[in-house]
């Protein structure tokens, strides 16, 4: 008990209350009601991320114990939010893969189909690696794929890895996650091998959800920010490239752990004896300073990480000065994703004077990446996998309110129709930055990163542009 007898909940209810009033927002909005219990989710499925793994890994291949209707899951990927997707395959040669088991097929089924697709998968030159997956109907019968795998493991020239399947209690970055613990866990070391390299580092728990230039932009600053330290960055899970380079993680001496990576990272220095360093999200300029400064210290390169520090704010901070007052400086923006950015976001918002009204994941809350800090400037309560009227609700509520100068977020976030230019609104004062999974409309060519220095002058050179031209 704390406050004079208040409970913690008590505590953070008066904390929320005390926001919205700072904040002008009605706390009738945030009120739940009996008919949400029954709403549609605002929350993406644990195959999604399952595949946005398999996307961002050449060669590799996943078996779906379930009907066919995996497939509509994959489109939301291949050819849709990602236009350099190899999911699937005009010829047939998905790297998505259903064994076709419907419910009427579940009671006889001995896992006979799974055997079936692995050996075909074998054949394909292309394929080096297989992971194997249900789906929560085919689950309740317990079907043993270790064994099944086992039977075939001496046969076929692959590795071949179980993903637990977790749909009926995990979400999308739950997915994403799990592939990278199974890699953790059984991965094996480069041939070559022969113990740490001291100044090696592999990035673990890039949410790689696409293979286009906005993603491997980020790879490409993460990895210039830990070589500029003086360390040499020789594996990023994930980045769009092969087993060979995965490997490479267990001859790592520092794992760079990011929130989606902590447990495997954790997992891999059980096996490797290296040093995990768990880090932020380094979206915002301070998130990337910090991730910086404790790769610096665990390896003893304090004074690098500072001096890149410095020449990097001194290079893009004087960018945003006429940008403040001309654009950023007290607009209201509303913003849903991926909730590890929360905390760079309202960090760097507080930085540049706007004011953040709505805060939505299309996802739970995860263990790691998330604070929420009470010394952020006043926010709103913010909604972890909530019904999909409820986010609508409250949007509504405060553009008919306050207003909004901004929306950020996917394709999918259920904004009111007639703030939605792709809706076909005549509403011009409300800007709408497509931004995250899934996002249909907008596509990268060219190096456009969102996390770490260069990341952050993008994400704030899109907010400008989006606010200029609504």
């Amino acid at each position: 008990m704390i406050d004079g007898g208040r409970s913690r909940g008590d505590a953070r209810a008066l904390t929320e209350l005390a926001n919205l009033h700072a904040l002008g927002l009605d706390p009738a909005l945030f009120e739940p009601r009996r008919e949400d219990r029954f709403d549609l989710p605002y929350r993406f499925p644990y195959q999604l991320g399952l595949f946005m793994a398999v996307n961002a890994i050449p060669g590799c291949f996943v078996v779906i114990d379930g009907p066919d209707c995996i497939y509509r899951k994959a489109e939301w990927i291949h050819g849709r939010h990602d236009l350099r997707s190899t999911l699937l395959d005009a010829g047939g040669r998905h790297r998505v893969v259903s064994t076709l088991m419907h419910s009427g097929e579940v009671i006889k089924s001995e896992g006979e189909a799974v055997v079936k697709r692995l050996r075909r998968v074998a054949q394909l030159p292309e394929a080096e690696l297989a992971l194997v997956c249900s789906m929560p109907h085919v689950q309740i019968i317990g079907t043993q794929y270790d064994a099944l795998i086992a039977s075939v493991e001496g046969e076929l020239p692959l590795p071949i890895y179980e993903v637990p399947s977790r749909s009926l209690e995990s979400d999308w970055l739950g997915g994403y996650a799990e592939v990278l613990s199974t890699l953790a866990r059984r991965l094996a070391p480069p041939p070559e091998a022969e113990g740490l390299v001291e100044d090696e580092v592999a990035i673990i728990g890039l949410l790689m959800d696409r293979t286009e230039a906005d993603h491997l932009g980020n790879v490409a600053e993460l990895e210039r920010l830990v070589a500029d330290v003086g360390l040499r960055p020789v594996s990023t899970w994930l980045s769009d490239r092969p087993l060979a380079h995965l490997r490479r993680a267990l001859t790592a001496r520092y794992l760079l752990a990011l929130p989606h990576g902590v447990d495997a990272a954790r997992l891999l220095a059980r096996r490797s004896g290296a040093t995990v360093i768990e880090v932020e999200q380094p979206f915002g300029l301070q998130a990337t300073a910090r991730m910086l400064m404790a790769l610096g210290e665990a390896s003893g390169r304090e004074r690098a990480a500072r001096a890149v520090i410095e020449r990097e704010l001194r290079a893009i901070v004087p960018r945003f000065e006429w940008l403040i007052p001309s654009f950023l400086a007290r607009k209201r923006v509303a913003f849903s994703g991926d909730p590890t950015l929360f905390d760079g976001l309202l960090e760097g918002l507080g930085e540049l004077g706007m004011r953040p009204l709505h805060l939505s994941a299309p996802a739970l809350r995860p263990e790691y990446g998330v604070r929420l800090d009470s010394d952020y400037p006043p926010t709103p309560p913010v909604l972890f996998a909530p019904g999909q009227s409820v986010v609508r609700r409250q949007l509504e509520g405060i553009c008919a309110s306050l207003g909004l100068d901004l929306i950020i977020g996917g394709h999918e976030l259920p904004v009111p129709k007639d703030t939605d230019p792709w809706q076909g609104s005549e509403r011009e004062k409300i800007g709408r930055l497509h931004f995250g999974f899934p996002n249909f409309f907008c596509h990268a060519i060219h190096d456009s990163p969102f996390l770490g220095f260069q990341g952050w002058a993008w994400f704030i050179q899109e907010i400008a542009r989006t606010i200029g031209t609504r």
